[in-house]
């Protein structure tokens, strides 16, 4: 049994950063109380050297529910998974409201498949195209393997999106004979 402390440092480490937002609690009744338990846990392992910040090269809005975390290594040291950390310097965050919508999908899958292996790729180009995040999941038995695309599209009307990016990656499916 994890803690919601613990799972979401595990969570933390596995989609790389996060905001207090994409750890809100889903049976708060105001959205006030959604990320009051997440803000003071975010604190006290700002306090302990769990996390950090990442910076932002451009002023925002509100720093408090804006802020992007990741684990250090003391905070993976915390809940043993210190052969999987790997420290990479985050980039700055430049477009928060993009990157928290990545993270609040790649934490749907670890919320929703929580007993399978999951890896998410946020750098990786498919034949020069280069998804949000390239999902690979594993069943808990290791004899099915999964890969999704994760594309998204907030401003662009969905007929430019069609031409632009799902045409593109159709054939990108084919040239790699991916399955539907």
């Amino acid at each position: 049994f994890m803690t919601s402390k613990v799972r979401i440092l595990h969570h933390l480490l596995s989609v790389k950063y996060a905001t207090i937002n994409n750890f809100y609690s889903r049976t708060a009744t105001s959205l006030k109380g959604s990320r009051l338990q997440t803000s003071r846990m975010f604190s006290k392992w700002l306090n302990k050297n769990l996390i950090r910040p990442i910076p932002y090269n451009e002023l925002s809005r509100n720093p408090q529910i804006e802020q992007f975390y990741y684990l250090t290594p003391a905070g993976a040291k915390e809940i043993g998974r210190q052969s999987e950390y790997s420290y990479k310097e985050p980039k700055a965050i430049t477009n928060s409201k993009h990157e928290s919508s990545k993270i609040d999908i790649a934490l749907s899958f670890l919320i929703g498949y929580p007993d399978y292996i999951i890896d998410f790729d946020y750098n990786a180009s498919l034949d020069g195209y280069r998804p949000d995040i390239l999902v690979r999941m594993q069943t808990p038995d290791l004899k099915k393997k999964y890969t999704f695309i994760v594309e998204i599209e907030r401003k662009k009307h969905p007929a430019r999106t069609y031409q632009e990016k799902v045409l593109r990656i159709e054939k990108i499916f084919k040239k790699l004979n991916f399955k539907k």
